[in-house]
């Protein structure tokens, strides 16, 4: 099923093309064509689909390669008429095996609502068949795909529904209010930046909106990543004040979300059997490229012994990682601020999104990283050690390999995120009830919520005998 390309919907490309190119052909000559230029739009727009914190000013870095792959060498051309038609804009940065030219949308299109246009029989060909050889290079996607087709089947399903009206009048309301205080309390409100708000805001809601369409009228298919396996849908790039809108056989669902999930489920690489055994559970089990990688192309030892010694050592920075992580608060120790506060969620958030880049990425840029590695410079070490791996580590993208670099270790736990929550817990819960629906958003589950208590039992039983140690789950009503 091939999707439909997302435009502005100011943007008028048939004119654009007549206007720059009177004689019949000529474009074509060049392969400026709607399609091509639809296409490069798309991906710079839909790419804040599936990352929510990119705000519509920032740039999207495109890879060449894949443009190449369904444009051909007609991608230059159209980047180049885009650029002079003051569509796009580029930053002009490109790094050598670290990031790719930047591109996005121009004023007044980047504020404007999402028009979607279906792309021609080319064009949809081309993308079915990367799809294709994606698969194909990947035979545990094609598993992973049969193996939750409950899964899918529900969020496919006509049970499964959201008010679409409710939603929106809470986009244009509650959302749009939210987003003003958001950017005032960061100082980005200023006269010269009102502009560029307002563009990101109307952006957002645009996308929210065909997001919540898609939903209401079933018009897309889930998506599985072959890097952390994750399972995609509308539902886990909504918005999370939008959820309470959704019902299943028009009854409101609960969610089971896993506190702090990624620092509860890295307590898993503290242990030394992770390593060393190569049964159910282990790292060469959740990810074999990684687990050759660390055996093979690398020498272990400075990890295996640091993981070792932690066994026998009495440190506070361990200890305070390990209790923080089991109760669901490693993000609260840094918040100076009470969950009653107005801010708290925001700044939550923040604190969250900057310890995640210390501990997945290059931290030391982050102005809390001094912080966190104080609290916790034990398990941080092992952390750089894991990140530090050479060796290639690979991801697929339309069929090809690309290097995850420092991504390796955020993947490895995207990985234990979703085979224990999809492929052990929800299958465990299917068999034995097939009447219960899940819906998935990552690291949680919603359901009815007469099957809550069952839900939840079965979620703590598997992770504490995976991890270890039971874990902290927030129960939240989706009601309106």
């Amino acid at each position: 099923m091939s999707r439909n390309l997302y435009v502005p919907d100011n943007l008028n490309l048939d004119s654009l093309i007549e206007n720059n190119f009177p004689a019949i052909g000529e474009a074509i000559h060049y392969g400026i064509t709607k399609d091509n230029l639809a296409y490069i739009i798309d991906l710079i727009v839909r790419k804040r689909e599936f990352y929510k914190k990119i705000n519509s000013w920032e740039f999207i870095n495109l890879k060449a390669a894949y443009l190449k792959n369904i444009l051909g060498d007609d991608y230059v051309n159209c980047i180049k008429f885009l650029k002079e038609n003051g569509i796009i804009e580029c930053d002009g940065i490109i790094k050598k095996g670290e990031k790719s030219l930047g591109y996005r949308i121009a004023l007044p299109f980047r504020g404007s609502n999402i028009l979607e246009v279906e792309p021609s029989f080319d064009i949809k060909q081309k993308l079915n068949r990367f799809r294709l050889k994606e698969l194909d290079a990947n035979p545990v996607l094609k598993s992973l795909y049969a193996s939750r087709t409950h899964l899918i089947q529900t969020l496919k399903s006509e049970a499964f529904s959201i008010d679409i009206k409710s939603a929106f009048r809470e986009l244009e309301t509650n959302y749009k209010t939210k987003m003003y205080i958001r950017h005032q309390s960061k100082a980005t409100y200023s006269g010269e930046d009102a502009a560029e708000v307002e563009a990101e805001i109307n952006s957002a809601i645009s996308l929210h909106k065909k997001n919540i369409e898609k939903l209401y009228t079933k018009s897309f298919e889930p998506v599985i990543d072959i890097a952390g396996q994750r399972l995609h849908s509308p539902i886990t790039n909504m918005h999370k004040i939008l959820r309470k809108f959704l019902t299943f056989k028009g009854e409101p669902l609960v969610s089971l979300d896993l506190k702090n999930s990624q620092p509860y489920l890295s307590l898993l690489t503290l242990n030394k059997k992770f390593y060393k055994y190569n049964n159910n559970k282990t790292l060469k089990y959740f990810d074999f490229e990684y687990y050759i990688n660390l055996f093979h192309t690398h020498t272990p030892y400075k990890i295996l012994d640091l993981v070792e010694s932690l066994e026998n050592i009495d440190d506070v920075t361990l200890y305070n990682y390990i209790e923080d992580a089991k109760n669901g608060v490693i993000y609260d120790r840094f918040l100076e601020v009470q969950p009653n506060d107005e801010f708290y969620e925001e700044l939550r958030s923040e604190i969250k999104g900057d310890f995640f880049t210390c501990m997945f990425d290059k931290g030391y840029r982050m102005k809390f990283y001094e912080e966190f590695y104080e609290a916790y410079k034990l398990p941080f070490q092992l952390f750089e050690a894991l990140k530090s791996v050479k060796g290639k580590y690979f991801k697929y993208k339309n069929g090809e390999k690309v290097d995850m670099g420092h991504g390796r270790l955020a993947v490895l736990l995207q990985r234990i995120e979703s085979n224990l929550i999809l492929d052990e817990i929800c299958k465990k819960i299917y068999r034995t009830d097939k009447n219960i629906p899940l819906i998935t958003v990552h690291d949680s589950i919603a359901t009815l919520s007469q099957y809550k208590d069952f839900v939840k039992k079965t979620i703590e039983e598997e992770l504490t005998e995976v991890i270890g140690f039971p874990p902290r789950i927030k129960e939240e009503n989706w009601i309106p």
